[in-house]
């Protein structure tokens, strides 16, 4: 394993009240009179050492002397336990350096090019950029080194509290260059020069910064040249690093629901391709993945499931396997997780199904989209077409072997489109309430603009029979009279029937009988739906004695058809239980009951299946439950299937036409969930576990060093709770303890306990005198420490 290198985090740690314990019962600290070093003890400082006057001279001396052995020994040896194992590397003498409080961003790299690796982080307090470059010719000093005797300081005062910070080569010139990111000014860019220096900053504009959780670089395309992830929490934009206009052109990933805290990048699946990690704060699946298809192109959100943590992230140095780096929620234990491919079961043999998601552009939580399921492009793969209203466009996701191509085709439509439908050709029937209007796409031409279609006034609602070539339309004419119009499209014939209701209706769905007969139901907000049967040019209401459905109130996604377009069978859920009705003569007689057996079930929607091993039946999904109910064709067989992190807005249900895989889309109100069975998913393999051996352990977070001779992967592990840092590795397939050590902190840090936060905040490790050692760098409180490897 190696896991030399480690993204840079926006902490967001709670506030720690524990007591600061470090070591076990029988332990000592060490200090230069070989006797416990009291908590009142405190390190001083250079000023109080160089006090003027023989007296206080000899005392501060005698304090230095102390407590700068002190700290040397606790960074140089291990506690009487270690001793046994025998380790490779130890550090020198602590150097100290003071800041003002509010530190942040620590990066570790070799920012000048001269083999030294230098300091950077955010001194927001203070509104600066530190930029810490290392001199070559540091002298060994006395006592504790100033700053300016170990770094040339470059900081630069910025303009905006620094949420984010990294370096990298922007422009392929050899040089680092560095891109900070604030709430006030946003991305800045500053690029280096050939003496060194920084040039002024850049702006690169980005929309509402206050929603910006994490910037990230890496080439996202493969063109060779870095790229900027800006995540948010509900998108991510990829912000493209193109020669004419740089970081200007971006594309935008939508997240189906949750809102997600923090971005990465790695390579999870092994294939050279860059992968997006997304971390969510839910307590099921909370990092998912969209593995890389190259050139700029990304897959599904595919869920990586994961017990409760503290704090998680994914580990993948140049060249090695990615794994992830977990504290665990009882922040006694770390664990190490690798990858590996497993298969997927049959769906109906599944318990428990985690689907895939792809987050819809244009659409709210308010309001269900509009869609329709065909396949329009005649490749054997179903197709997923849905509105967008708030783009005015309409997003034909394309059927694939491996599911539904998360990268729609963007087709221009009318306004706020309500409803799509599609005729018995492929054309398809838009519908604007907005505009008030109705519109034709057609399949020959979907990406054309569509042909608006004369109706008898104000288009309230409308919709196609999917079997024929009409369209009907509830329209309101110029005298606010409701008429029911029926458009035959091949003649473009219009025929207009009266309505005599209360109430506008909210919506409708249209669909062939036997023996000629058409069948409307109307949907009527807060009140139970009318149903009209047409027939010899008459239009004759239908009661709830001859449906029994319409006695109580129904949304169309409640209404699924048995064949599209044709309304001889219907499936209607209604709170805990579904019911089947099929048309006998003048009425609909229910010939089943569905039930889940759940009593505060709320079964919104439902999808006729047939599988490719041949079995057939019901899905309905109860949204109480989050399960996904099946009910065999054949016989009284049903079975759940639980979905653990349901989409809470999820109002219908499709089965999508794959010669490869079965594929069972739930549509949600921002995103699509989509199940697939057979084949195989990347899923996360437990490889190692580490158990802190502190009394009472807090551990907070987990960082990927490098220490040693020459310096070797290890990952350093943060106990706020006893002020230490615990250094482990991996040794033959187990996390093996290397050094557990307390951190210099200042002595009136137990008392304050209601302020302090995380210590140390941050942790990062590197080579800063060029001797090929490993060196930890530390920044708690307003200190920053260095402890160089020996």
């Amino acid at each position: 394993m190696n896991l030399s290198t480690f993204p840079i985090f926006d902490f967001r740690f709670p506030i720690y009240r524990s007591a600061t314990v470090l070591l076990k019962k029988g332990q000592r600290r060490l200090s230069s009179t070989n006797r416990p070093l009291k908590r009142s003890e405190k390190i001083i400082s250079r000023r109080e050492i160089t006090t003027s006057g023989s007296g206080s001279s000899a005392i501060g001396n005698q304090k230095f002397f102390t407590i700068f052995l002190v700290a040397g020994l606790l960074c140089a040896h291990v506690f009487a336990e270690d001793s046994v194992n025998q380790r490779d590397f130890g550090f020198q003498p602590l150097e100290i350096f003071e800041f003002d409080h509010g530190t942040s961003r620590l990066i570790v790299a070799d920012i000048n090019g001269d083999g030294l690796d230098d300091i950077l982080f955010a001194n927001n307090h203070v509104s600066r950029l530190e930029i810490l470059v290392r001199k070559a010719d540091a002298n060994e000093t006395d006592g504790l080194p100033e700053l300016d005797e170990r770094f040339e300081n470059k900081g630069m005062i910025v303009d905006q509290s620094l949420k984010a910070l990294r370096v990298a080569d922007l422009d392929n010139d050899g040089r680092l260059d560095i891109i900070t990111f604030g709430t006030a000014i946003g991305l800045q860019l500053r690029y280096q020069q050939e003496d060194g220096a920084f040039g002024e900053p850049g702006r690169i504009f980005i929309k509402d910064p206050s929603s910006v959780t994490t910037i990230q670089i890496g080439d996202l395309n493969g063109d060779g040249k870095k790229d900027i992830l800006v995540c948010r929490r509900d998108q991510a934009d990829l912000h493209w690093n193109t020669e004419t206009r740089p970081f200007q052109d971006k594309k935008t990933l939508t997240f189906s629901a949750d809102k997600s805290f923090y971005g990465d990048i790695a390579d999870i699946n092994i294939d050279g391709i860059p992968d997006l990690a997304f971390h969510f704060n839910t307590t099921r699946n909370p990092l998912k993945v969209r593995y890389g298809k190259g050139n700029g192109l990304y897959g599904t959100e595919q869920p990586i499931e994961l017990p409760p943590r503290q704090y998680m992230d994914i580990l993948q140095p140049e060249g090695s396997e990615p794994q992830i780096g977990m504290v665990l929620r009882n922040r006694l234990a770390f664990r190490i997780y690798g990858f590996a491919e497993k298969e997927q079961p049959p769906l109906l043999e599944s318990q428990e199904v985690s689907p895939a998601r792809i987050g819809l552009e244009g659409t709210d939580k308010k309001a269900a989209p509009a869609w329709v399921a065909a396949d329009f492009n005649a490749d054997g793969y179903d197709d997923l077409l849905v509105a967008a209203p708030e783009l005015s466009r309409l997003h034909l996701y394309s059927g694939t072997a491996s599911g539904l191509d998360p990268e729609p085709r963007r087709i221009d439509t009318l306004s706020e489109a309500s409803r799509i439908s599609r005729l018995v050709n492929g054309d398809i029937l838009v519908v604007s309430k907005k505009e008030k209007i109705a519109a034709l796409h057609s399949t020959e031409a979907l990406d054309r603009f569509p042909s608006i279609l004369k109706t008898p006034g104000n288009v309230l609602a409308g919709c196609a029979i999917e079997s024929g070539d009409d369209c009907w339309f509830i329209c309101k004419n110029d005298d606010k009279e409701l008429q029911l119009a029926r458009l035959e499209t091949e003649s473009e014939a219009v025929s207009i029937y009266p309505l005599d209701l209360q109430n506008d209706p909210a919506d409708l769905i249209a669909f062939q009988l036997p023996e000629g007969k058409i069948g409307l139901i109307l949907f009527m907000a807060y009140d139970t739906p009318k149903m009209f049967l047409f027939a010899s040019e008459k239009l004759e209401p239908l009661t709830s004695e001859s449906f029994r459905a319409l006695a109580q109130p129904l949304t169309l996604s409640n209404i699924r058809l048995g064949t599209p377009g044709d309304g001889s069978v219907l499936t209607v859920s209604q709170g805990a239980i579904a019911r089947r009705f099929e048309w006998r003569g003048d009425r609909y007689e229910a010939t089943r009951q569905f039930n889940p057996e759940n009593p505060r079930g709320e079964l919104i929607a439902s999808c006729g299946y047939e599988m490719l091993d041949g079995s057939s039946g019901t899905l309905l999904y109860d949204r109480n439950s989050g399960d996904l109910v099946r009910f065999d064709a054949e016989g009284d067989g049903w079975g759940k299937i639980h979905i653990p992190d349901a989409d809470q807005t999820i109002f219908a249900a499709v089965q999508l036409k794959n010669k490869d895989r079965d594929t069972v889309v739930l549509l949600g109100r921002t995103g699509l969930n989509e199940i697939l069975s057979n084949g195989t998913r990347l899923a996360p393999v437990s490889e190692a576990e580490y158990v802190s051996p502190s009394e009472n352990p807090m551990l907070a977070y987990a960082k990927a060093v490098k220490l040693g001779a020459p310096p070797r992967p290890m990952v350093a592990l943060v106990d706020p709770a006893n002020r230490a840092i615990e250094l482990v590795s991996m040794a033959d397939g187990e996390l093996k303890k290397e050094l557990l050590f307390e951190v210099y902190l200042t002595s009136d840090f137990v008392n304050r306990k209601k302020n302090r936060g995380t210590e140390p905040h941050d942790v990062e490790s590197g080579d800063l005198n060029g001797d090929g050692i490993g060196d930890l760098v530390v920044l708690s409180q307003d200190k920053l420490l260095i402890y160089l490897g020996e």
